[in-house]
């Protein structure tokens, strides 16, 4: 019978072969499945979405887990802590100036930012408090019993608590997903707005007769810009840009609400364009959407294959862990083997 060197050489031979078999097979996967534009094209509809609805939570909890929720808490203290405070001021001066189509307007601009701060501000509470649950959830040795091959075979052995726990996480996961709804749509609309109002000439200067507060001169030139300018690129690009910006912050959101989002953007900038009669060449209009369209889809299309290769890459994790555990288990009955046959041709004494 072959000594214990000889068994853990064969067995470390066919170890390294299965290895070997599964990286070029990992290769094979990453190149044409993970890494192929026709294959991924294969996995999304007509709206760039995962056509799968297992696959399509699976990745709306990928996009959670790489949402940063720094940008909506800095949003939140902009518009709670510096926006808000002076629009206030201004709205009761416009008041005592009688300029009250003036102060609706500004007071239209205080509810979306006031709107848009506190979903801000929700974000952040509900990513954070989604970690927290979540690492809450992975500390529990109950659940991370070696041998439980899926999340139900370890709630059977876990507690009450981490049933709750999982109850919490998806109403978390849901209230996060609200609030990513309305901050999107408020700041849609207040570019929408900031946009109109400096395009317009009959929501800004039209109202400013006589001696104007020093307030009032500093959101004019804001909100309304210069009076020769009734098409003002800054906020026409920042409505344009919208649609990308939103998608880049929050990859876990739906398609159809950026998409939704792109068609207001495009649409709001070609009526009040056209209305101001500062509409651009038709060419540079329908090139600018072609690609803004052209950015949204492949940012989303990013998105879904860095999804499906990450999900690749679990599976190769689990997959090797999986042989590793064959492999010392053989090796563990090879010593055994070996043991047991030299405790039998041991001589009596």
């Amino acid at each position: 019978m072959p000594r214990q060197s000889e068994y853990q050489d064969t067995n470390f031979k066919t170890f390294q072969k299965q290895r070997e078999e599964q990286e070029a097979y990992d290769e094979h996967y990453f190149y044409y499945d993970g890494g192929s534009s026709r294959q991924i094209s294969q996995q999304v509809d007509y709206l760039l979405r995962i056509r799968d609805l297992s696959l399509r939570r699976q990745f709306e909890q990928y996009g959670i887990a790489n949402q940063s929720p720094i940008f909506p808490l800095a949003c939140g203290f902009l518009g709670l802590f510096g926006a808000i405070p002076l629009i206030i001021i201004l709205l009761i001066v416009d008041l005592e100036a009688s300029r009250y189509n003036y102060a609706i307007l500004v007071l239209i601009v205080i509810v979306t930012m006031f709107v848009s701060s506190c979903s801000g501000f929700g974000i952040y509470h509900f990513h954070h408090k989604l970690k927290l649950q979540s690492s809450q959830l992975m500390t529990n040795k109950d659940l991370i019993k070696p041998g439980n091959t899926s999340m139900f075979e370890g709630l059977r052995s876990g507690s009450i608590s981490d049933l709750n726990v999982l109850e919490n996480m998806n109403e978390t996961k849901t209230w996060l997903k609200y609030c990513n709804h309305v901050f999107i749509f408020m700041t849609h609309a207040f570019l929408v707005f900031l946009f109109a109002r400096r395009s317009l000439p009959a929501l800004c200067h039209s109202n400013s007769h006589g001696q104007q507060h020093i307030l009032s001169q500093i959101t004019d030139a804001f909100l309304c810009g210069d009076e020769t300018d009734r098409s003002p690129l800054d906020a026409g690009f920042a409505l344009m840009v919208c649609p990308l910006f939103m998608l880049t912050l929050f990859p876990c959101v739906d398609m159809y609400i950026i998409w939704l989002i792109f068609v207001a953007s495009a649409s709001s900038y070609a009526l009040i364009t056209s209305i101001t009669g500062q509409m651009p060449p038709l060419v540079s209009l329908m090139l600018w959407y072609l690609v803004s369209f052209v950015l949204v889809a492949d940012s989303q299309m990013k998105n879904v294959r860095s999804f499906f290769i990450n999900r690749k890459l679990q599976d190769t994790l689990k997959e090797n862990q999986v042989l590793a555990d064959e492999y010392h288990a053989n090796e563990m009955r090879f010593v055994i083997a070996n043991v047991a046959h030299d405790l039998k041709t041991v001589s009596p004494l």
